[in-house]
This record gives C-alpha cells, structure tokens and sequence, in this order.
C-alpha cells in the first residue's frame, strides 16, 4: 500500500508540531498475503476451511486516478490512529500535505492502484 509511505513522508514533514520521537514510534504494520499465503494460514488454523477464494476486480480499475479520493479514503483509514497516537490534532495538517504529495505523484499512483488486489474468502466452520 503506497500510500501509508505517503503518510509517513508527510509525518516527517511536521517536525515543527510533533516530535520525531512519536513519528518514528507510529507502527502500523501491513502486511498483504498472496493467495497460497492466505490459504496456508487458514488451514493451518484448523477452525475453518476455505470454501472459496477468489480474486475481485479492483472497483477502481477502469477509471482515472483521482487524488482527492484517494487521500479522503486514506485518511478514513488512519485518521484514528493518527489522533490517538499523537494526541494533538494534526490530520487537517497532515492530510493537506498528503493530498499535495499525490497529486505531485498521480502517475506512480495510478500505476500502482492497478495493482491492487480485493479477495472474497469463503470460510466454513470446521467442526
């Protein structure tokens, strides 16, 4: 996911508000598992078994990219996270600078948004 390395740019950029100290202590780990990953994890759970996985076409595929949405469902994501951890209000802020950094990068992005992939998993109780 591209853009919490966005988030994180623009964090450093508000040095002057918030220490480095809680920039650099803001751990959101991702992680996004292939397919065979997924299914390894869940049979290895023992609880459920994969009735069903399937690739989704991404909803934003066919069409342009388009900044502002883009930071607006980025901020959904971790304007919680942000206002707990730093305890100060800095989203507009934050969020401000993220929108300047997509626009200055919309070609990475709209490449990269390609490349999303949206899973339905099917899982059965395993009794």
């Amino acid at each position: 996911m591209i853009s919490s390395g966005f988030v994180a740019a623009c964090l450093c950029m508000l040095q002057g508000f918030i220490s480095l100290e809680k920039v650099h202590s803001f751990n959101l780990p991702m992680y996004f598992p292939s397919i065979e990953e997924l299914d390894l994890v869940i049979k290895g759970n023992g609880q459920f078994k994969a009735e069903r996985i399937k690739i989704l076409d991404h909803p934003m595929q066919h069409l342009p990219f388009d900044a502002k949405m883009t930071c607006l469902q980025t901020r959904s994501v971790f304007e919680g996270f942000i206002k707990d951890h730093f305890e100060i209000d800095i989203v507009d802020q934050l969020f401000d600078q993220f929108a300047k950094k997509l626009e200055e990068s919309c070609s990475i992005f709209d490449q990269e948004i390609r490349k999303d992939t949206d899973l339905f998993v099917l899982l059965k109780r395993v009794c």
